[in-house]
């Protein structure tokens, strides 16, 4: 799979199949035990039997181009190149060679966009692209068809584009002709914090990466339950920095019971963070004289999630022990 812009100098005569979509994800790969994450799969598998450009629109760290990848395997152009270009790596003196290639007698070389003929070309940070570039694409998409830098005969192409768009989309950088060419079609891919079921999938997956020996974290319920109590404002980076520290921890040792990988992710994801999380599910905090229910739903979930006891929660929370002892004895009677 191609994902650079390195150009073969020579003209092939034979085509081979560059960019073969050989280790591309499958649908089967992703996780989607989540409605959001269903729904955007169910999209997806809908979509990529079309031709049309597709437009996926989600975090940086939203696995878009493994969806990307999906796509391409999913479909009709499977066994087809499949090409992925950063776009604003390419400048707008060299947008010409690399796109549409070059039939200097010199030095012909195919051009990216000839290479994906009769497959699926994804295009990253197209946003971000400059003008000369975004200019090429639209002609492209509007004519089917190329003309190599230094020639006259255009060269029918049959390319079906998909493009990574960063969420909220900024349209201000691109041209409003292109982004409606390119948006064809689209789906929305959900933020990590959209997909609580899918977080144990997802972070097992991350930890396996890491730590040699088999753990379940879904064997583990007040851990899963702390994935999903975390709202995970970085995303999948963020997870792949906590699943990293976690295995760290595990690396130097520490003994795998349901207790000691609780404490452990309390720890990687951070417990300010968690407690903040907390917070927001129970507004009573903040106030000076919450009612006892839900003071007590409060302490509940605080003991549960952090493993707190009463003195710690007490101190968390801000009040004396007193007052903690009688709210909970009136819930007891």
């Amino acid at each position: 799979m191609i994902t650079t812009l390195h150009i073969d100098n020579t003209r092939r005569t034979e085509k081979a199949a560059p960019g073969t979509a050989s280790g591309a994800a499958r649908w089967k790969e992703l996780a989607a035990a989540s409605d959001s994450m269903k729904h955007a799969v169910s999209l997806g598998k809908k979509y990529a039997a079309s031709p049309l450009p597709l437009g996926l629109i989600g975090d940086v760290s939203a696995h878009r181009q493994i969806f990307a990848e999906c796509i391409h395997t999913g479909g009709p152009r499977a066994q087809g190149p499949l090409i992925m270009v950063n776009l604003p790596q390419i400048s707008a003196g060299d947008a010409g060679r690399h796109l549409l290639g070059s039939s200097d007698v010199c030095a012909p070389h195919t051009g990216l966009i000839e290479m994906a003929n009769n497959g699926t070309m994804v295009l990253k940070n197209v946003q971000n692209a400059c003008p000369a570039v975004q200019d090429i694409l639209l002609d492209v998409l509007a004519h089917n068809q190329i003309i190599p830098t230094g020639g006259y005969q255009p060269v029918q192409v049959n390319v079906r584009f998909v493009s990574i768009f960063d969420k909220p989309l900024d349209e201000t950088k691109i041209r409003g002709d292109l982004l409606r060419r390119l948006c064809t079609l689209s789906i929305d891919l959900p933020l990590l914090g959209e997909r609580k079921e899918d977080l144990p999938i997802l972070f097992h997956a991350a930890l396996s990466n890491l730590y040699d020996r088999e753990l379940r974290i879904s064997h583990c319920r007040k851990a899963s339950d702390l994935l999903r109590l975390y709202s995970w404002p970085g995303n999948t980076s963020e997870l792949e920095a906590v699943a990293g520290r976690v295995a760290t921890a595990l690396n130097n040792g520490a003994k795998i019971t349901p207790y000691t990988v609780q404490n452990i992710l309390i720890q990687a994801i951070g417990e300010e963070q968690l407690y903040r999380e907390l917070v927001l599910r129970h507004p009573c905090r903040s106030e000076k004289k919450p009612e006892l229910e839900a003071l007590r739903a409060a302490v509940e979930d605080i003991k549960y999630y952090l493993g707190y006891n009463n003195a710690a929660v007490a101190k968390r929370l801000g009040i004396s022990r007193s007052t903690l002892w009688r709210a909970l004895r009136e819930e007891e009677e």
